[in-house]
């Protein structure tokens, strides 16, 4: 799905990636460079959240709070995390592992929302990225597979 460049979701995206980008640049190693970028993603659901049915319900709703953007670079894959407060600016890393060791295990295209589940580090991420975000999604996508 493209936009016109002066559409405003093509701004948000812009924006969004503009937040991203140099905290990602920083963390590259020598002679890297980054091949995909999803700058806003949320989730995943915290780990107790199927362990106590009541506190889970409530923590499906925090998973708003948990926003990440996913750089894929040439050797590495980046589960970045960022602010709380409406996606904000990126805060530390989660997540470097190298390529070969990640592997995606969905990819939901939707209208409204798309759902990118991905193995890291023997971790499971479920993220969610909503419609102006999806390209971006299927490049990581795309470069990771």
């Amino acid at each position: 799905m493209s936009y016109p460049p002066d559409h405003d979701l093509a701004k948000r995206v812009r924006r969004s990636r503009d937040l991203v980008l140099p905290f990602a640049t920083a963390q590259l190693e020598d002679g890297e460079s980054i091949v995909a970028l999803l700058s806003i993603a949320f989730g995943p659901l915290p780990p107790w959240t199927p362990l106590v049915p009541v506190f889970g319900i409530l923590a499906i709703f925090t998973r708003l709070l948990r926003a990440h953007a996913v750089v894929v670079t040439d050797r590495r894959v980046l589960l970045i995390r960022r602010g709380k407060t409406r996606p904000g600016r990126p805060q530390r890393v989660d997540v470097s592992v190298h390529r070969d060791e990640v592997r995606v295990l969905e990819w939901r295209a939707g209208t409204p929302y798309s759902t990118l589940v991905i193995e890291a580090a023997g971790r499971r991420f479920r993220l969610t990225t909503h419609g102006p975000f999806a390209p971006e999604a299927r490049t990581v996508v795309d470069s990771v597979s």
